[in-house]
């Protein structure tokens, strides 16, 4: 069976795409009825880097599709093809315009234009199969002085629809505030986090997944009395309305680390979501429109973009995104499931750990795999080979987890980025926390394991509210 496939336009392809471009029975329907020189061609594709893709048959150039008017904020962009002569009369636009509609609607894009000549039947014909529908019409010349009609068509896809994914554990866990991990500290991080869903808003219909990582046997729980009411307030904000969604709760056995969290929510809602935006618990969305300014920046076909970090990006060891916190799409996720499985990515996971000699240990050897322990497909999260559980300190969990987490997509050839906003997250763990200090709210401090990452903001007095200390 046949294959159709779509590829950017490269300047080797100039000399093919200016014959098709300007061979008469194709200009005779554009808008712009000029024959170019192929030095023109060639100038314009340099001058302007136009996003315009060839479509192939087994591997057999037979058209191309034209953009412009490319709008990444209102998630719209103008679309034509054109077809070489030979190729006409075959059946191959439809499924060609299915296949780039597809890919567009993948990179976020909803609305697509697009301007036809009214004496161009057999298109006008193609776009009202296609879905499109007649938006105005107005006058237009042809070259040969003949009168036309220019015809305004639109065709849409269901609104981005994002989710947010925030990882807990409500034992015992890590010092924050300082010299203190028991539950109770839990609780008001908790409702902390709970307060900015319901109201800051992500600028786009979003839901939050909360997934609480069940204590297992043998975890510590310090303070049962405010683990039960962790559970108990997390129960009551399951189905609240946020501003632009729903909090949802599930419940998982707890092993992998906030990693693992992100792949169990995604192989759950994989259906139901465009956009996923995963946060650590202890990093906490402040202000509007996050979600919003990530989606634009995802839509940039330049640039590629797969991952868009929320606290910040890291090049040692390789390049990833603080925490794994950021916002990325379905169809990169998709395949990161592919890769993640791979025996070259788990090589070279392997050979990073085996540089940190004095704290990793053999993550692989006379072990049960994550895949073998899933049976399925995942995103990369580190499976403790000892069975002893996580060693926190250890760079097993950081290599495999946050690191592989977010590299993986840029060994895709995606690209990753920063958000563009700053300042509009708070760290939960910071000086605001640790009375010790001394003048920590004069100065400000701000002491925070991603101490780079611009998009934190200092802690603030009115914060310690949340705690809920008796």
């Amino acid at each position: 069976m046949s294959e159709i496939t779509l590829r950017p336009l490269s300047e080797e392809d100039l000399e093919w795409f200016h014959s098709v471009r300007n061979d008469p029975e194709t200009f005779k329907f554009l808008h712009q009825q000029r024959v170019f020189s192929i030095e023109e061609t060639r100038d314009w594709f340099r001058n302007e880097t136009p996003f315009y893709w060839i479509v192939s048959q087994d591997d057999v150039p037979f058209g191309y599709f034209r953009t412009q008017q490319v709008n990444c904020e209102e998630g719209s962009i103008q679309v034509g093809m054109d077809i070489a002569p030979e190729f006409r009369g075959k059946s191959l636009a439809i499924p060609a315009y299915e296949l780039f509609l597809d890919y567009l609607e993948s990179k976020l894009f909803r609305t697509f234009n697009l301007e036809v000549l009214s004496d161009n039947n057999r298109a006008v014909h193609l776009y009202n199969k296609l879905g499109f529908e007649e938006i105005s019409r107005s006058p237009y010349p042809t070259s040969d002085n003949q009168h036309s009609e220019s015809i305004s068509m639109r065709g849409s896809r269901a609104e981005v629809k994002g989710v947010k994914v925030i990882p807990f554990y409500f034992g015992d866990r890590r010092q924050w505030p300082v010299g203190e991990r028991d539950s109770q500290h839990v609780h008001g991080l908790l409702n902390f986090v709970l307060e900015k869903e319901v109201s800051v808003d992500p600028g786009l219909p979003c839901d939050t997944v909360i997934v609480v990582n069940e204590r297992g046997e043998g975890d510590k729980i310090t303070n049962p009395k405010w683990y039960d009411r962790c559970n108990e307030l997390v129960d009551m904000a399951d189905g609240n309305e946020t501003k632009r969604g729903v909090i949802k709760v599930i419940r998982r056995q707890n092993v992998g680390v906030s990693f693992a969290s992100y792949d169990a929510a995604f192989h759950q809602f994989a259906d139901d979501y465009d956009v996923w935006f995963f946060c650590e618990d202890d990093q906490v969305v402040l202000e509007d429109g996050i979600l919003f300014d990530a989606v634009e920046t995802l839509r940039d076909l330049k640039a590629n973009v797969g991952f868009v970090a929320a606290v910040g990006l890291a090049n040692a060891p390789v390049l990833h995104a603080h925490g794994g916190c950021g916002v990325t799409t379905r169809e990169v996720l998709l395949k990161v499931l592919d890769e993640s499985q791979t025996q070259q990515f788990k090589s070279r996971m392997e050979s990073i750990i085996r540089g940190f000699k004095d704290r990793a240990t053999d993550w692989r050897q006379g072990h049960k795999t994550t895949a073998e322990f899933l049976g399925r497909k995942h995103l990369p999260w580190y499976y403790p080979s000892s069975g002893g559980g996580l060693t926190v300190a250890g760079k097993e969990t950081e290599i495999l987890g946050e690191v592989a987490f977010t590299h993986i997509i840029q060994s895709l050839g995606y690209s990753l980025i920063n958000h563009p906003r700053k300042k509009y997250l708070v760290n939960w763990k910071n000086a605001g926390h640790d009375k010790k200090l001394p003048g920590v709210w004069e100065d400000e401090i701000l002491r925070n394991c991603h101490g780079e990452a611009v998009r934190l903001v200092p802690y603030e007095r009115w914060m310690d509210s949340a705690l809920e200390l008796e």
